[in-house]
């Protein structure tokens, strides 16, 4: 059993190079011999891909850290049969060390973190400037002009309506973020989101990540069997934590069926109060069939309760109100950002309704924004054909990703999350 355990474990790091620029070009310093731990973080809330390093250092790389110009280049493998398949390469911008101890006369062990360099370019720059166009179109062109990324790193989903847009002099990456907070989708439904995985930049509606095809999480005892070197294995499951369930009451605390806007509007000077009823459950995309909403008790509508939370915000929504937007904008159609706003505070509220940790082998292929179908069996006695625990089966999201490696050893712990109930014809 041990073999077939470090078989599924095993990784092979095929080059952990520090790559430093120097006056005669870019020198790369061999860090695998010393390196103890590797942390990958990934997070669908989270724009770029981070991380961090522990290293016992016995050839004095800390003094090229220390100019902040180096890069980590990775090329990370799980063996040779799989090498094509579950591969891992990329090169970070190294932003920080610490945690320097010495072990001996001629070493010290530190940690040093890394980040997707785009996180370094987002924070010496900023847009400001007006669009007349839709938010991803918007987005796509902030991927590409202010952070050079490249198309085929760049995944962007279709938002509703044509807006006349101004990104009022964010850095980049919060740009990417506040138009997500703002976009739509067909059904108006401001599900978008903004992050980086395995596959590059996504700006992407929840609507659209829920229909594609998910990946089987096992749980059962044969996923660490002796003898079988199955590659499906690797999606089997070896320890899960629930993180947490339902909580009827943090969710009307965070006015996820119903909510209030108190706004001052800076071009008309006025205020005004819109009522949020987040009657869009009913047309958004669920992940199982079964909706985590409360049914109405003590005469209360939760979907109408809307002193549940209150939300101030300062917005220029009603520009086009004012007469010099009327005689000099006639056609200007400015999106109403409150509207998005407090729906979105929602969305992704109602989105972790429920949340679990699983620890798999190492899988370089799942990464944030996949959909995971589990098979969460039940515990106690089992009745014959009803195995299964409803409250944790069916479609999850995968929130975040966390690849833990050592010289020896990979693990993938992943958070997954769902906005509904699996039935039995869900899984």
């Amino acid at each position: 059993m041990a073999s077939v355990n470090f078989e599924l474990n095993a990784i092979s790091i095929n080059e952990l190079s520090i790559i430093v620029p120097t006056d005669k070009g870019n020198e790369k310093l061999p860090i695998r011999g010393i390196m103890e731990q590797i942390d990958i973080y990934e997070n669908i809330v989270s724009p770029v891909i981070m991380g961090s390093i522990v290293v016992i250092d016995t050839i004095g790389i800390s003094k090229a850290l220390s100019t902040g110009s180096c890069y980590l280049y990775m090329n990370l493998s799980k063996d040779d049969k799989n090498k094509n398949l579950l591969k891992y390469e990329k090169t970070f911008r190294i932003y920080k060390q610490e945690k320097r101890q010495s072990k001996a006369a001629r070493s010290e062990a530190y940690i040093f973190y890394f980040c997707s360099d785009e996180l370094i370019s987002s924070e010496q720059t900023r847009v400001s400037k007006s669009y007349d166009d839709t938010y991803s179109s918007v987005a796509e062109n902030i991927l590409k002009k202010y952070l050079k990324v490249n198309n085929d790193k760049i995944s962007v989903s279709k938002s509703k309506g044509i807006k006349h847009i101004v990104v009022p002099s964010l850095k980049p990456l919060d740009a990417l973020v506040w138009c997500a907070h703002r976009a739509v989708n067909d059904k108006n439904i401001p599900d978008f989101l903004f992050f980086e995985n395995k596959f590059g930049f996504n700006f992407a509606s929840l609507s659209s990540l829920f229909k594609t095809t998910p990946v089987d999480l096992h749980f059962s005892v044969k996923n660490i069997a002796e003898g079988s070197n199955d590659p499906q294995n690797l999606f089997g499951v070896k320890t899960s934590e629930v993180v947490s369930q339902f909580n009827l009451l943090e969710s009307v605390k965070k006015g996820t069926y119903a909510s209030s806007i108190y706004g001052f509007d800076l071009i008309t000077r006025s205020f005004f109060k819109k009522n949020v009823n987040n009657s869009y459950y009913d047309k958004t995309e669920m992940l199982n069939k079964n909706k985590s909403v409360p049914v109405s008790q003590n005469g209360i509508d939760t979907s109408k309760a809307n002193d549940s939370k209150r939300t101030l915000l300062v917005t220029d929504s009603l520009y086009n109100q004012s007469n010099y937007a009327k005689e000099n904008a006639p056609n200007s159609n400015l999106h109403s950002p409150e509207y998005s706003l407090a729906h979105k505070t929602a969305v992704l509220s109602f989105l972790s309704n429920k949340k679990m940790k699983v620890l798999l082998p190492g899988n370089f292929n799942l990464t944030v924004g996949m959909i995971a179908n589990l098979k969460y069996p039940k515990k106690g006695n089992l009745e014959k054909g009803k195995e299964l625990d409803y409250s944790f089966s069916g479609k999850h999201m995968i929130f975040a990703v966390r690849h833990l490696i050592t010289p020896q050893v990979h693990e993938t712990i992943l958070e997954v999350t769902a906005n509904s109930d699996a039935g039995e014809s869900d899984v």
